[in-house]
């Protein structure tokens, strides 16, 4: 399940021990689904960038690209070739990717980075701390326990940053 014609899927990211607290802040969004991490919502396109506006206990805003059960590399594969980056990046734009992949069969990081550059016609590069709040788009791949799903960080700055809030939890 990830971004359907006009719906999407949100990952809300949030410290340890605070999920309560956003599950009961992203309520005014819509209905929401408490997950290991934060919450998960799905609602109308646009949703994620409403919540990285609103939510004021989210450290991350994850848009899902797609998300499904997995137990071969070549279904990770095939979704990978086929995953749709237009409302993510402009065409040809790079994309940093950050990666977590515990399936067997799967490539290193770095020739994962050069095979997506080259399934989705676009550069590649891994994701680096210091990358986060900048300019190219950041995506997380993560595989792993049966299951796959790649995310776009929408809110790119975690949000505790951001000049509105002065003081952080």
């Amino acid at each position: 399940m990830g971004q359907l014609a006009d719906r999407e899927r949100v990952f809300l990211q949030c410290l340890p021990g605070l999920e309560p607290v956003l599950e009961a802040d992203a309520r005014r969004l819509g209905p929401v689904l408490p997950v290991t991490g934060g919450v998960e919502l799905e609602g109308p396109t646009g949703l994620h960038a409403e919540a990285a506006l609103v939510l004021r206990v989210a450290e991350r805003v994850l848009l899902r690209l797609f998300e499904l059960p997995v137990r071969r590399w070549s279904e990770v594969e095939a979704a990978l070739r086929s995953a749709r980056l237009d409302g993510v990046a402009g065409p040809g734009a790079a994309v940093a990717l950050e990666t977590s992949v515990r399936i067997p069969a799967a490539p290193a990081p770095r020739r994962l980075t050069e095979l997506l550059g080259r399934w989705w016609g676009r550069p590649v590069r891994p994701a680096r701390g210091e990358e986060r709040g900048a300019e190219m788009p950041r995506l997380l791949l993560r595989v792993g326990e049966g299951r796959a799903s790649l995310s776009a960080d929408v809110a790119g700055e975690p949000l505790h940053r951001r000049g509105w809030r002065q003081e952080t939890s």
